[in-house]
This record gives C-alpha cells, sequence and structure tokens, in this order.
C-alpha cells in the first residue's frame, strides 16, 4: 500500500511539472522517515492542518490521505498534542470524502481503525492507559472483516503494523491488571497472516510478529516465554551455528564480545528487551554487560557497537559519554541508569549504585513531562517511583539522613509535576513579567530535547540545550519559587526547613510504597528515620476507612490500633513534641491519622496534628493576608438536580454566618463558580458548603461544584486553582469529601489541596468522609468560635474535635474527618 501511496506521489511530481506542491513534499519526506524535516516544512510553509486541502493538485484525488503520513511523524516525534489534533483533521475530512455511500462503508472501517490504533498508541505513549485498551479494541474492531477469518490482516495494516497493535493492545491490558486478556492477544499473534492468498509472510513480519510476543510476554513477566519468542525472532536471519548460539548464550555473547565477534544482530530496543530479560531470569552480569554496551554505545546508528566496561576510558558519570541512540530514548534512559544500579546493588556494589541511581534521578527530573515513551515500546513501563524508593532505601541503609530525605521531597515534587505536566499556564504571584515567558521558554526547550535533530550534520547540541534548560530553570526558581515547585524539582534545604518549624513542633514525613515504608523525624534538634511495615497498607486503610462508616459498631478498633502499631508505636521514642506536622504519602493521604488507636486513646487526645503534601511546601505558607473582608460563606449552590441538594449544609452555613462579624453568605443560585473567581481574593477566609468530585484517574478534573451562570460551568477543578488569586488565611471544605472507591497514590489529593495552596491561602480544612449534618455544624460552629480568640488553627479544630467526640459521640466517624492542611 505505501508503495504504491509513493507510486502515486512520483507520478503526481511528473504530471505537474516537476513541482512538488508542499503537501506532497511533506508526504514524501514524511514517508521516507525524514520525520523533523517534514514537519518542520509543513511549519513554515502551510502552518495548520485546515489548509492541507488548499495545496492540492488536480492529480491529488486522496490528499486528506496523505495527511496521516505527517501525523505519524508527528507521532515518531513524540508531539503527541499534535499527532492526536492531525489524527482528529484527517479522520474527519476522510470521512467527509466518503460520505454517506453505501459503497463507501468499507473505507470508513479503515478510517476508523487507523484512527484508533494511531490513538492506541499515544495514549500508551502518554500512560493513558484505560483510552490505550479501550481504542485498540476499537481498531480491533472496524480491522475485523466478515469476508475473511480473524486471523487475516488488512493489506493496508501489514503483519507488522497489526503485530505492534497488538502488542500495544496488551500491554495497556497488563497495566489495567487485564492479564489474561493480553495473554490471550499474544498467543493470537502467531496466527496473523496477509489477507491475499497470494502473498506470504516475509521473514521480517514473522520476526515482527515474535519480538510483538516478546514486548507482551515482557510486560507479563513471564521472561521464559519472553526469550523463546526473542530466539525463534532472530534464528530466521540467521545461520544455524549463529542460532544455537544465540539459544545457548540467550544472545548475550556477541553482545559482549565474548567468543567470535560478529555483529549485534538485534536493535536497539530488542537488545535492551534482552537486557530485561536476563535480568528477569536472575542473569545479573549478562543483563549489566549489555545495559553497560548500550549505556556507551559510540555511534549514532540504532545498532550498538560493543564495548568491555573494564576497557573503558569513559567517565560513566558524564553524559557526554553516554550513547546518543540512548539520550534519544529518555524512557529508556532513566530505566537503564535504574537497572544498573538495582544490580550493583545485587551484587554487592553499593557505591556504583548510589551513582547509577542519582543520575537515572537527574534524567528524570530533567523532564517536565511524565517519562513513559520508549519504554513501553517494549512492554516495559517504567516506575519513577522505584527509582527514588531504592535511592531513598540505600541512603538509609548508609545512615545519610539528610540526603535521604532530601531524595523523597524530590520523589513528592516529581509525582506533583507529572500531575500537573498537562498544564502550560499558571498564575504568577508577582507582577515581574518574566515568570511566563521563562515557563514558556523552559516548555520549549523540554520539547525540543524530544524531538530536534541532534545529528552531527545538524550542528545542533543536547549538552547545551540541556544547559540551557538548567540555566532557565534556576532563573525560574530565583524569579518564582512558587511557581518553579510545580514545574521543577528543586532540592530544599533541610537546615531551612528546620528553621521554620516551631521549638515544640515535629515533622513526621512517611515516604515508601510497596512492602518498604519510611518515616523521617525532622525537628529543630536534628532528623532520624525508622523503617516500617509498609505491606498492604492501601488495603489496611481502605478497611479501617469502611470500619469507620459503621459509626453504631466499635470494630474500627482492631484495624485503628493495627495501623498505631504499624505506623505510630515505632516512632514514640523518639517523638518529644505535642504539635505534630504530619505528611502522609500515597494510601496515607487517606488515613484519618487522628483516628489511630492505642488501645485506651486516640492519636487526638496525645497530639495537635496537622497535615502538608510536602515539607517543601512550608516555603509558600504562612503568607501575611491582607484581604479587607473576614469571612465568604458558599452554601448549598443550586446544582440544577434535587438529589444534589445539601439543606444541611445551607443551615450550617446560615449559622455560621450568623455567629461571625462581617461574615458574607452567599446561598443557592448566587453561590456560584464566578463569585469566587472575582471577589475570593477580598476575602480572609472562604468556606464552602458544597459537593467536591475527587477524580485519582484525572487529577486535574477534581474539583467543587459551584452553582453556574453566563461566565462559567460551576465547577471550579484543580486545573482551574492553580490559575487563581487569592488572599486567604483559610480556606474551609465542610461538606467536600474524597469518598473513594479505593485508595490511590494520593494524586488527587495533593493536586487538590497544593491548588488551593497555590492559589494563595495558608491553609485548609477538608473532610475524608461526608460526616452527618448535625455533627457537621456543631464542629464548624466550635472551631470558628475557638479561632475567634486565637489565631492557632491546628488547636481550634483540634478542640472543636474534641469538643463532638465529648458532647455528641465519641465515634471517630463523627469528628476524626476534618482534618487541616497547612500552618
Amino acid at each position: 500500500m505505501m508503495k504504491k501511496r509513493l507510486l502515486l506521489i512520483s507520478v503526481t511530481f511528473a504530471l505537474s511539472a516537476c513541482s512538488l506542491t508542499p503537501t506532497l513534499e511533506v508526504s514524501e519526506k514524511a514517508y521516507l522517515g525524514k520525520h523533523r524535516e517534514a514537519v518542520d516544512q509543513f511549519t513554515q510553509e502551510i502552518g495548520e492542518f485546515q489548509y492541507w486541502a488548499e495545496y492540492r493538485t488536480k492529480y491529488s484525488h486522496n490528499y486528506w490521505g496523505d495527511l496521516s503520513l505527517l501525523c505519524n511523524s508527528y507521532l515518531m516525534l513524540q508531539n503527541f498534542s499534535q499527532a492526536k489534533e492531525c489524527l482528529s483533521h484527517w479522520k474527519i475530512e476522510m470521512l467527509k470524502q466518503v460520505g454517506d455511500a453505501k459503497e463507501g462503508e468499507e473505507v470508513k472501517k479503515w478510517v476508523l481503525a487507523d484512527y484508533n490504533r494511531l490513538n492506541s498508541t499515544i495514549y500508551l505513549e502518554l500512560g493513558n492507559y484505560p483510552e490505550a485498551y479501550r481504542t485498540y479494541k476499537l481498531a480491533r474492531e472496524y480491522s475485523a472483516s466478515p469476508k475473511v477469518d480473524n486471523c487475516a490482516v488488512p493489506l493496508r495494516i501489514g503483519i507488522e503494523g497489526f503485530s505492534r497493535m497488538d502488542a500495544n493492545g496488551a500491554v495497556a491490558a497488563v497495566q489495567l491488571g487485564y492479564r489474561d486478556q493480553a495473554i490471550a492477544i499474544a498467543e493470537g499473534i502467531d496466527c496473523l497472516k496477509p489477507s491475499s492468498i497470494f502473498l506470504n509472510e516475509s521473514a521480517k513480519d514473522i520476526k515482527v510478529k515474535n519480538a510483538s510476543k516478546a514486548r507482551i510476554y515482557l510486560a507479563l513477566g513471564d521472561y521464559n516465554k519472553a526469550k523463546q519468542a526473542m530466539l525463534f525472532s532472530q534464528g530466521l536471519y540467521d545461520t544455524f551455528a549463529r542460532s544455537m548460539d544465540a539459544v545457548t548464550t540467550l544472545g548475550l555473547s556477541e553482545l559482549i564480545g565474548a567468543g567470535e565477534e560478529r555483529a549485534n544482530p538485534f536493535n536497539f530496543d530488542e537488545t535492551y528487551m534482552l537486557a530485561k530479560i536476563a535480568q528477569g531470569s536472575g542473569q545479573l552480569e549478562e543483563a549489566e554487560k549489555v545495559y553497560l554496551s548500550l549505556l556507551y554505545t559510540a555511534e549514532q546508528s540504532d545498532t550498538p557497537i560493543v564495548q568491555v566496561y573494564n576497557n573503558l576510558i569513559f567517565d560513566p558519570k558524564k553524559e557526554t559519554n553516554h550513547s546518543p541512540a540512548l539520550l534519544n530514548r529518555q524512557g529508556i534512559y532513566y530505566q537503564l541508569l535504574y537497572d544498573l544500579g538495582v544490580i550493583a546493588e545485587q551484587l554487592g556494589r553499593p557505591g556504583e549504585a548510589l551513582d547509577f541511581y542519582q543520575q537515572s534521578v537527574e534524567v528524570i527530573e530533567q523532564q517536565r513531562a511524565t517519562i513513559n515513551t520508549e519504554a513501553s515500546k517494549i512492554g516495559f513501563i517504567g516506575n519513577k517511583e522505584a527509582v527514588y524508593q531504592d535511592l531513598v532505601s540505600l541512603l538509609i541503609k548508609q545512615g545519610k539522613l539528610e540526603q535521604a530525605f532530601i531524595y523523597a521531597e524530590r520523589s513528592k515534587a516529581r509525582a506533583l509535576i507529572d500531575t500537573l505536566a498537562s498544564k502550560q499556564d499558571f498564575s504568577p504571584k508577582n507582577v515581574d513579567e518574566r515568570p511566563p515567558m521563562l515557563l514558556a521558554q523552559l516548555n520549549k526547550i523540554d520539547s525540543d530535547l524530544k524531538t530536534a535533530d541532534y545529528s552531527e550534520a545538524s550542528g545542533r547540541s543536547r549538552s547545551a540545550d540541556r544547559g540551557l534548560l538548567r540555566k532557565t530553570q534556576q532563573q525560574l526558581q530565583t524569579t518564582q519559587p512558587e511557581l518553579a515547585s510545580l514545574v521543577t524539582v528543586s532540592a530544599p534545604e533541610v537546615t531551612e526547613l528546620q528553621q521554620r518549624l516551631a521549638g515544640d513542633e515535629t515533622l513526621i514525613e512517611f515516604y515508601g510504597s510497596g512492602t518498604q515504608l519510611f518515616a523521617f523525624l525532622l525537628s529543630r534538634s536534628g532528623i532520624k528515620a525508622a523503617t516500617l511495615n509498609g505491606e498492604d497498607l492501601a488495603a489496611a486503610v481502605s478497611v479501617l476507612r469502611d470500619d469507620l462508616q459503621k459509626n453504631d459498631s466499635n470494630a474500627y478498633q482492631h484495624n485503628a490500633n493495627l495501623l498505631y502499631q504499624r505506623l505510630f508505636k515505632p516512632l514514640k521514642g523518639d517523638l518529644h513534641t505535642e504539635k505534630l506536622i504530619i505528611v502522609p504519602h500515597g494510601p496515607l493521604h487517606y488515613l484519618p491519622f487522628t483516628a489511630l488507636y492505642n488501645g485506651s486513646d486516640f492519636l487526638i487526645d496525645q497530639y495537635d496534628i496537622s497535615i502538608l503534601p510536602s515539607a517543601s511546601v512550608m516555603a509558600f505558607i504562612n503568607k501575611e493576608v491582607t484581604a479587607p473582608h473576614p469571612l465568604l460563606i458558599l452554601g448549598n449552590p443550586e446544582l440544577g438536580d434535587p438529589k444534589l441538594a445539601l439543606p444541611g449544609a445551607e443551615q450550617e452555613a446560615k449559622t455560621i454566618a450568623s455567629q461571625q462579624r462581617g461574615a458574607s453568605l452567599l446561598l443557592g443560585s448566587d453561590a456560584t463558580e464566578t463569585q469566587v473567581k472575582q471577589n475570593g481574593v477580598l476575602f480572609k477566609t472562604l468556606h464552602f458548603a458544597s459537593h467536591g468530585i475527587f477524580d485519582p484517574e484525572q487529577p486535574l478534573s477534581s474539583g467543587l461544584l459551584l452553582a453556574k451562570d453566563q461566565s462559567n460551568d460551576g465547577m471550579l477543578t484543580v486545573r482551574e486553582l492553580y490559575e487563581l488569586n487569592l488572599n486567604a488565611d483559610l480556606i474551609t471544605l465542610s461538606a467536600c469529601e474524597t469518598g473513594l472507591g479505593k485508595i490511590s497514590n494520593g494524586d488527587d489529593v495533593v493536586g487538590f489541596t497544593r491548588g488551593f495552596l497555590y492559589a494563595g491561602t495558608n491553609s485548609i480544612i477538608s473532610s475524608l468522609w461526608k460526616v452527618d449534618d448535625q455533627a457537621t455544624s456543631q464542629l464548624m460552629q466550635h472551631f470558628y468560635a475557638k479561632l475567634a480568640n486565637s489565631s492557632d488553627k491546628r488547636l481550634a479544630l483540634k478542640q472543636a474535635q474534641l469538643a463532638v467526640k465529648t458532647d455528641y459521640n465519641r465515634h471517630p466517624y463523627y469528628w476524626a474527618a476534618f482534618q487541616l492542611t497547612g500552618r
């Protein structure tokens, strides 16, 4: 099909008096794999996708069809937003061309098949596994033909494209936990065949089929089957002797220089797959040698040149000595460095392991967006969190507690940046004009580092661009540190954090996942660390939350005590203050710490507790508040559905307004999102008695439900919080709750609270579940009454909770949901 298309381009060239139109030139370059040139010419000479048709000639009958070649170029350059926009234009225009004619039904099906096939690739690259799997299923559905069996592959896609599509779908399925479906996809690849009886499978087709199976089995962790697929794939190209050599050595001997020297039969990605298979199979030394050969490949070509590590004169810490082919694969780059660290640690070389872990973190932190790309292509989805966690663990083992704490903080900063990666606009926090310009420059450099041509002929230097990136990051951190904290990772100074703590305060920072959980205790006097039991922590938190909803039972006490024993008892000997700042991590964001139970008392009976999303955020709170008005209350906004009415919250809002001098009250249709955006900056305290929606899958879409009007839709999202300017000391969210059906990684909670802190408040009171109206009303009245006589919000909330516990109901369901985030 592609040969016919290129022939059509050539014929058109001849018929148009040797003068190609820009669209044909772009299409030809895209087809020939000159993706950067194709995109550059399109940008310079055409500019917008809707103008594509204006450059058609009378011979260009399928002018919109060729646009898909440009879409693929954007995909290859990892410009996913442009690739999606391009595909959307291509699909719409192609379907217009086909029209409603019955004979066009087959064309419609292949357009929709290709549209979903390419979108599945994009979603997999972006880590959106539900959409990647959904669009894969659609592509499969539209590719099916009732006239042929399910194994027949449409000629326009080919066995190679179809196998890769199946592998993408299976990798997404594995990430979603659909292991049986992934296995079925892998087994189905074997039967793929050309739809025409006049065509046979090529050797390349068979190789790609087996390489695709290897991707799937690698994603499933079935290293034996992955190995079998890779070796079967390679055997087609080589003599019997070479195939036997591959079978007996996993193909590693020729990569590491053992035995007879031969050219590496695998391309870069396949070589990395072999190393991953070897590592997963316990062949650590062999895997390490292959990783090192990939790390130090000396040429730009896609085939590694083997160099024995002990003979290298390169400094492994210098990025300039690393393979250009690897530098172009950031998703594999950080993972390969991490793999080398894991192997070095397992082989008893902790010093080398530390170096590799730190290099891996440096690669991760140079990126503005999540690094999912490239690695997903080989069936291995990297886990950045694991890099930080193993680094923190190793530093704790070595007694380097300050460094370990700093990397834990950097990990949380990286997670926030990933949550906000799709945002380009943030509200600057001063009148300086430079921060938006610096942010735009930062995004452009980041994009260039992913897509620019760094070949020798280009004259462009990747190291120079990286230097410019670091310089721009430093400028942003200097001119606008709070904005910089949302888009760059900067290491906090432990001594500075200690100075921000009061003498009678201890900060407890939890960090870890899986079976490993660490707790750092930071105070004016020093820093300590403890290793805790993190096994099945999310499940334990979920069970306790379920128990707490049974407000007529003491069943919660058992699990509240178990979590106390796991999380706090090991720390008791080092806790010497009553005031605690807790920085949760992962599932602990959903844990009501005040409800932990030692057998006789709750944690609230022993400590004054507040929460922070990270220790570093202390630098951005305790701001001076100059708003002229004391309190704005928005209660029971009109949401257009009687089922969503909150009469109890409305009564609570009226009661608080009547007791607080100078309070402004907005109810029903007056409690609009527009009021918050336009007038919120005028109030020291904002009290929301409204519903909240929290979305763990798309944290930026979480938000507050308010009344809508002509200016706003009534949904104040987390995304919008980062564009909002407030001047508040306190935000109270009394009727909002996370209300999660599952415990996730906490990004939704962090994004939400961090958004309000960035918008301009020192603290937030929120609830972890919806409490009954009467208890909430009593707690809020007590809180504001106590706050009127004291500026200590943490103590005022504790006293209000204790009042409900004493006078209303001792069960934690009624008082433990509320927590103070901030100072």
